[in-house]
């Protein structure tokens, strides 16, 4: 990638999160428009995006153990994220720093002990997003 397009990025990502935080009461007060999960309905099984809405809306508020109780997969992603974005920083300044592993023995064992939480959470409570 073009070192011009690099520093585009480096500068929008910063102020595209800041425009979000600074719109927060608004994304949240969208979110009661959000239909119910029509699999969890019917079945009584918690699909993927279970807990979703609710894990980003405690985020928001700064609730870490709120977020992660809901659904682990916006902590991950934002992880994920800011992991790249330290990455093309440094990519930025001429330094070919990898971060996240590779490897895709790595990311097979990620996506494996993510299925297995999505599946287990149907199963245990104490992983089981929070009814509200």
């Amino acid at each position: 990638m073009k070192k011009c397009y690099k520093t585009a990025i480096a500068v929008i990502a910063p102020v595209l999160v800041f425009i979000v935080f600074l719109h927060k009461k608004m994304i949240i007060g969208v979110t009661r428009f959000f239909p119910q999960c029509t699999l969890y309905k019917i079945s009584g099984c918690y699909c993927p995006g279970c807990g979703n809405t609710r894990s980003v809306i405690c985020l928001f508020h700064g609730d870490v153990i709120g977020s992660l109780h809901n659904n682990i997969t916006p902590i991950l992603l934002i992880t994920f994220l800011a992991l790249l974005y330290i990455e093309l920083l440094f990519s930025i300044l001429g330094k070919n720093i990898k971060i996240l592993p590779r490897s895709k023995i790595f990311w097979f064992t990620l996506m494996a002990a993510v299925l297995m939480y999505y599946l287990l959470r149907n199963f245990f409570d104490a992983i089981a997003p929070v009814e509200m």
